[in-house]
């Protein structure tokens, strides 16, 4: 096949004469080694999504690194991570998957606002008295509203006066 571009990327659609049990069609990017675009089959509405994967390791143990989506990444970019994979595995030994696994676990043992400011509600409620568990119930609201998803450790001393300072 001959080299990817970002016009034939955007040209390329689901093969439906050519259908494959895995639900994929793969299509080979000779400028690097190992990257790859692979079209969905289509979704309920029709699209089919293009997604950047590189194959690294070796042969016998083949492993895919799921870069991005087409658009979300362009091929250029998607070129230099695959590049920047290979490199880490075979010069390093990082594998990609493995360093992505552990940051998602790390993520997960960290607090986000929301889930401090609850365990710290459930915690003083029994000791608090009604009116000061309705108020701390709506300052925990407040923050919530505003940083809820954010990780705990991420918000500053400065950024929880502001939001206390507005009310």
């Amino acid at each position: 096949m001959a080299k990817l571009t970002e016009s034939k990327i955007g040209k390329l659609k689901w093969n439906k004469s050519n259908p494959t049990s895995s639900g994929r069609q793969i299509h080979n990017d000779e400028a690097v080694g190992g990257l790859h675009l692979r079209v969905l089959q289509p979704k309920a509405n029709g699209n089919s999504s293009k997604v950047f994967y590189v194959a690294y390791g070796p042969s016998h143990r083949r492993k895919f690194y799921r870069i991005g989506a087409w658009g979300e990444w362009s091929l250029n970019e998607a070129r230099d991570k695959a590049r920047a994979v290979r490199k880490a595995y075979y010069e390093d030994g990082e594998d990609p998957n493995q360093i992505r696994k552990e940051k998602i676990q790390s993520q997960r043992k960290r607090l986000t606002v929301k889930q401090l400011v609850g365990l710290y509600l459930s915690e003083k409620h029994p000791v608090w008295s009604i009116s000061y568990n309705r108020n701390n119930r709506r300052h925990g609201n407040v923050l919530i509203a505003n940083v809820g998803a954010s990780l705990a450790e991420n918000i500053t001393l400065e950024q929880g006066k502001r939001m206390f300072l507005k009310y």
